[in-house]
């Protein structure tokens, strides 16, 4: 992203650093430039952008700036010195061979097969994941911002933005829970009925002491549906085909677990005895495809038609053999 390039040159600057004039490029017309510089500035405290836009150190084609004030393409933005850790950006990333796991690029968006294991992005004691792998990955790229999110177990199809004009159209479509389809394999502990197809059990959000986010059912929930579909069933354990209509903080492993058929390795809301029994190398939840529009004719380079899909990785392809015969 631009910030991204503005990081690099304000980290290899001499002591000490000194102001610059940013051009902004296509694609971020109408942004605030407090979540500009919040965005692009990674590492400065927000304390710190605030103070330098009331004093007047940051500027937008020569005036002052006020915190919402609107840049717009072809901008120049006056940055003051300011200094930041060069781990930021210069740290040795054993996750750049993600731009391998690839699966579909156009100059709008990228897909990403995300390992499982990997945040998509860095926080909670995590200094990067998926997107700083990608930006360190692609210093080049004007920018690139995630589209959605998969939970750290979570393997799969992730989409990230080219263009801020598509994140905003794409993210569109998420809202309105239409025209944009995700599929997700997971492997369950028991028979699941046949005859069960969607769950709508409300969630409510908790975070606790540590910052670990939590979902239970609760009555004064948020709405919640995922529609389920029955593949096949082993020995006391069920592959379903999930599809979460609403995208609420760990939608399918809660209404798994609610309905008495926790996800196979769950750590959160799973059976951890039987997970033990079945030796379980991993949470069997994975993003297996992600498209937009309708299934029947996939135009994989069409903004408004596309459809991209996900094997499953290795373990879970292990260990699907191993039960599901």
């Amino acid at each position: 992203m631009p910030g991204y390039k503005i990081m690099i040159q304000l980290i290899k600057q001499v002591d000490p650093p000194k102001a610059q004039i940013v051009t902004i490029p296509e694609g971020y017309s109408g942004q605030r430039i407090d979540n500009f510089l919040i965005t692009n500035l990674k590492g400065v405290p927000k304390t710190r952008i605030y103070r330098m836009i009331r004093k007047g150190e940051v500027r937008i084609n020569g005036g002052r700036a006020k915190p919402d004030s609107r840049i717009a393409d072809g901008d120049n933005i006056r940055i003051p010195p300011v200094r930041m850790a060069a781990s930021d950006t210069t740290g040795n990333f054993e996750f750049l061979e993600i731009e391998k796991s690839i699966i579909f690029e156009n100059d709008r968006m990228l897909i990403v097969d995300k390992p499982a294991g990997m945040a998509v992005h860095g926080g909670s004691g995590l200094s990067f994941g998926v997107i700083e792998a990608l930006r360190a990955a692609r210093p080049k790229l004007p920018f690139l911002e995630l589209v959605h999110r998969l939970d750290r177990p979570t393997s799969g199809c992730l989409m990230v933005a080219k263009k801020r004009s598509f994140l905003k159209k794409i993210q569109l479509e998420l809202h309105n829970k239409s025209r944009l389809h995700k599929y997700y394999d997971v492997f369950v502990h028991g028979n699941w009925p046949a005859n069960i197809k969607e769950v709508t059990a409300p969630l409510k959000k908790n975070t606790l002491k540590s910052g670990e986010r939590i979902s239970r059912v609760a009555a004064d929930g948020k709405d919640c549906k995922t529609k389920f579909s029955l593949l096949s069933q082993g020995d006391g354990i069920s592959w379903l085909r999930a599809q979460p209509v609403t995208g609420r903080t760990h939608q399918i492993r809660v209404h798994c677990a609610h309905m008495g058929y926790p996800v196979i390795g769950d750590s959160k809301y799973g059976d951890e005895l039987r997970d033990k029994a079945l030796q379980a190398p991993r949470m069997m939840l994975h993003a297996c495809s992600l498209g937009l529009g309708t299934i029947a004719k996939p135009k994989a380079d069409d903004l408004e038609s596309f459809w991209v899909e996900s094997k499953l990785d290795a373990q879970m392809d292990r260990f699907a053999k191993r039960f599901f015969s």
